[in-house]
């Protein structure tokens, strides 16, 4: 929503005619912690209204928007979940953006603007959009061409946001995060994942000047000095970097923040590692998805650009030898995946000090896995969404979307609940400062958005109760 609207301000000819503001809904544990009802209400005293859409929260996007049709408010969709079930554009919303959004959202806007509306014989000549047509049949639009130099994307409207995203974070050590986009698109096509029909499979990089000025801009401004590289693969472009830390070192800036980035463990080796050590990355998040070959063959789907098991444990070696804290991201549950190749792919959880996540494989639209799931019966375009949470947790196992069918429910459940219990303390605590500023910052969180830390504390302590308080007790 930043990057349209920053986008919209600056190349529109209406930029001083249409006023934006940013409705947020916080989740935690799978639950909206702001009730949908109050939701709707908010967006009531709106012209029109935008919703990126987002799989597991369609339900609730269904909800919200045909509250609002009844208000005769316009609804626009825009995000992943849309763009790859166009043709399921639900009735109460009158446009759906397809894709990269920026260019489509401001031409939209300035119809509306224009029109009062969006009529057909116009929305017909915009390209990247989904809309109802007059016979009641879902008109697609051929797709947008996207933005070749992402450069001219000004930074996101941080402004709409509440600025309760740019205070200190207890997780991070009382430290003040940012989070950056600083290329789009990725070259791999994994059986999980949509990126490469939303942004392409041709990666486009901001350039070094971008990225720093970026930083500046957040570092002035907000007081960051964690920056969260949000990008699905930007760490490939070493060049890109070498310029970027040249910039921050001749600018006295080199040391005095520091990255979190995702990586890929078939393009990591020492020297990159020297580079993001000397750039002061903290923390990389590897996918490493799987401990043998063959499951892991199928999830990154491919056979030129093959990632090795070897690759895996190699990357997590170096990572953490480089003194950066290193995150592996495991996927648990393929078609055909056995209890040996599982228990394969939990090895990855016992090296120490290294933290870990484990995901059910799960079937989003727009990727390989959803076609399967769709031929096997076990997903539809009509059905209950919440199924598809990424969250896993006792609470959402139960009902998730379960594409294994060589391995029992409650097996695999008994095999990995042990491992996600470990990991409440390994992962959501290391960063974790105990001090009287600990103490101040938590408070400060508490009182300045009191329902969504309330329940975030109550989360995070009872899962350290459940793990460690009740296993003492249980082993005595």
């Amino acid at each position: 929503m930043g990057y349209l609207i920053s986008w919209f301000k600056k190349y529109s000819e209406f930029r001083n005619d249409v006023e934006f503001s940013i409705v947020e809904a916080p989740k935690a544990v799978s639950t909206f912690i702001k009730p949908i009802e109050k939701i709707c209400k908010e967006l009531e005293e709106y012209d029109i209204v935008g919703i990126s859409t987002i799989t597991q929260d369609y339900s609730e996007i269904l909800t919200i928007s045909d509250h609002l049709k009844s208000k005769n408010i316009p609804v626009i969709l825009g995000g992943h979940h849309i763009s790859a079930l166009p043709y399921k554009l639900p009735h109460s919303t009158v446009v759906g953006v397809l894709g990269e959004g920026e260019i489509t959202f401001q031409q939209l806007l300035e119809l509306f603007v224009k029109c009062g509306g969006f009529p057909e014989d116009k929305l017909i000549g915009i390209d990247g959009i989904c809309f109802h047509g007059k016979e009641g049949q879902i008109v697609i639009n051929k797709p947008r061409e996207r933005i070749k130099d992402i450069d001219l994307i000004p930074f996101p409207a941080r402004a709409y946001f509440t600025s309760k995203h740019f205070i200190p974070k207890i997780k991070w050590k009382n430290k003040v995060v940012g989070n950056i986009i600083t290329s789009r698109g990725c070259p791999y096509n994994c059986v999980f994942c949509s990126t490469t029909k939303h942004w392409s499979n041709k990666i486009r990089f901001a350039s070094a000047e971008y990225v720093f000025n970026e930083i500046m801009y957040l570092h002035k401004e907000y007081d960051v000095t964690v920056f969260q590289v949000d990008d699905d693969l930007g760490t490939v472009n070493r060049k890109r970097w070498r310029e970027i830390k040249d910039l921050l070192r001749d600018n006295g800036m080199l040391g005095r923040i520091e990255f979190h980035a995702q990586c890929r463990a078939n393009i990591i080796d020492e020297e990159l590692c020297d580079l993001f050590r000397e750039l002061n990355f903290t923390e990389l998040e590897f996918g490493i998805e799987s401990g043998t070959q063959r499951i892991l063959d199928y999830l990154k789907n491919t056979v030129k650009k093959r990632c090795t098991v070897e690759q895996n444990w190699e990357a997590l070696r170096i990572s953490h030898e480089a003194g950066i804290n290193v995150l592996a991201q495991l996927i648990v549950g393929s078609p055909d995946e056995t209890i040996e190749e599982v228990k394969k792919t939990l090895d990855f959880t016992e090296i120490p000090g290294i933290r870990y996540q484990i995901c059910l494989l799960t079937p989003l639209p727009g990727t390989t896995l959803w076609q399967y799931a769709t031929r096997k019966g076990l997903v539809s375009e009509d059905m209950d969404w919440s199924r598809l949470s990424l969250e896993l947790n006792e609470k959402t196992f139960p009902k998730k979307v379960y594409v294994c069918d060589t391995i029992p429910r409650d097996r695999l459940w008994s095999m990995i609940k042990p491992k996600l219990d470990e990991a409440v303390l390994k992962n959501d605590l290391k960063d974790v400062s105990l001090s009287f500023d600990t103490l101040f910052v938590g408070l400060k969180l508490l009182f300045r958005d009191p329902r969504r830390y309330s329940k975030l504390y109550y989360d995070k302590f009872k899962s350290l109760f459940n793990v460690y308080f009740l296993k003492y007790f249980h082993s005595r």
